[in-house]
């Protein structure tokens, strides 16, 4: 996973497996966006990039739907810590145009981009098309896929509703943090380490 910065490992004092002992693992993500004006072009990297940056002027929730694909990772690697970020594993081969169009493809796939009206001037083209699956490689919707490897629905339900794909719709930080659920993340947090 990139652009994500870990501290607090202690190769003198390794951590265990044992309950409790709480981890002391500070994750900080880095560079998801550019400064720069809304537009159009190619921003953030590819495994992170929101639908509208293939074909439409882009604003400052593509940074939103970075933040929600980082998320998405993190409540993977919680079930299996070896577990590929959903688009990582159809991007190993290829060139750059390749790995960008296999992405806009499972990104069609999984989000049903031509069923979504702002995209509907788009000429999307989904994985299924060529008897492809989507990011996760499954049949299942991601979302009921990360469910039924483990993930609490409560985190999928979350999840879900920050991967909005259209960017008239999505979730704005205001809104992501009005809604409590990274509030009781902290405090779980806090109870673990401060127990």
């Amino acid at each position: 996973m990139e652009n994500v910065l870990l501290n607090g490992f202690d190769d003198e004092n390794p951590s265990t497996d044992a309950e409790n002992v709480p981890m002391r693992v500070q994750v900080r993500l880095a560079d998801l966006g550019s400064v720069m004006a809304p537009g159009r072009g190619e921003i953030t990297s590819i495994t992170y990039r929101s639908p509208e940056v293939f074909d439409k002027p882009w604003a400052g929730g593509v940074d939103n739907w970075a933040w929600g694909f980082a998320y998405f990772h993190l409540l993977q690697v919680q079930i299996d810590f070896h577990s590929s970020g959903i688009y990582d594993s159809i991007i190993r081969d290829g060139t750059f145009e390749q790995k960008v169009e296999a992405i806009r493809r499972a990104q069609c796939h999984d989000f049903d981009l031509r069923s979504i009206e702002y995209f509907q001037d788009c000429d999307f083209i989904s994985i299924a098309d060529e008897g492809g699956k989507g990011g996760l490689n499954s049949d299942e919707h991601w979302a009921d896929h990360l469910v039924s490897l483990g993930v609490p629905e409560y985190d999928v339900v979350f999840l879900y509703a920050v991967l909005q794909p259209d960017p008239t719709k999505r979730m704005t930080v205001a809104e992501i943090l009005d809604t409590g659920y990274l509030d009781q993340l902290r405090e779980a947090m806090e109870d673990l380490l401060y127990e």
